[in-house]
């Protein structure tokens, strides 16, 4: 038993309910982070059924009246059940890493059922709460939507494959050529005048105006 002092809180670990060869609900806990999480190999922990579907896993021998007090449940008339023994212990798995494994008819009467997923979360006094995360009805559902989708993109991607190699026999599938846009004649808008000769049109046009009534202003002879 060795607790790690996080900065922040772990995040929850997620697990599937499997079958046990009595066919009772079996949960393992297992994985390298137990250690981070403070629990090693040869710790034994109590069970305690803290709520619908929710455990309270601790390490020890024996809980005391402060966590009898702190972890029972709400408007409960009496303490909650608690399991421990020898069976409840940390032993090492395959790959060394401590494990757990919970399994018993019992686990159905506390809320936990075959192909449910429940989720691991560590509390601030280093205890573990199991809750029931997910029924196995919505699990199964989601996990069938995920082996649909892989199929659909393995199907689409051999597809694809086969009409690059026999492009013949997708004849409404084959690239159009590109066509050329052809740009419509459009003629050119005359330059308009500058701002300088906008403002010397009326001195123009005054200059003009004067120039021809000279012109035509009766010459007389003295």
């Amino acid at each position: 038993m060795s607790f790690t002092t996080h900065s922040t809180p772990p995040k929850p670990r997620l697990l599937t309910v499997t079958e046990s060869c009595r066919w009772y609900p079996r949960i393992t806990i297992t994985g390298a982070w137990l250690r981070e999480w403070g629990f090693a190999i040869g710790d034994s922990v109590i069970l305690m059924h803290t709520g619908p579907a929710e455990i309270l896993i601790k390490i020890g021998l024996d809980l005391d009246h402060v966590d009898l007090l702190r972890c029972r449940p709400k408007n409960a008339s009496r303490n909650p059940e608690i399991r421990q023994g020898a069976s409840y212990s940390l032993s090492p798995s395959r790959r060394g890493c401590p494990q757990i494994v919970i399994a018993g008819a019992w686990l159905r009467n506390w809320g936990f059922a075959i192909g449910d997923r429940v989720s691991l979360t560590l509390t601030s006094a280093n205890h573990i709460i199991m809750k029931l995360a997910m029924p196995r009805a919505q699990w199964r559902e989601i996990l069938q939507k995920q082996r649909l989708e892989k199929r659909a993109a393995s199907a689409a991607a051999v597809l694809a494959r086969h009409k690059a190699i026999h492009p013949d026999l997708y004849p409404d599938e084959a690239p159009k050529p590109a066509r050329k846009r052809v740009h419509a004649f459009r003629p050119a808008k005359p330059a308009q005048p500058s701002l300088l000769d906008q403002l010397a049109a009326p001195l123009r046009d005054t200059g003009a105006a004067v120039a021809a009534r000279s012109a035509n202003a009766p010459v007389q002879v003295s």
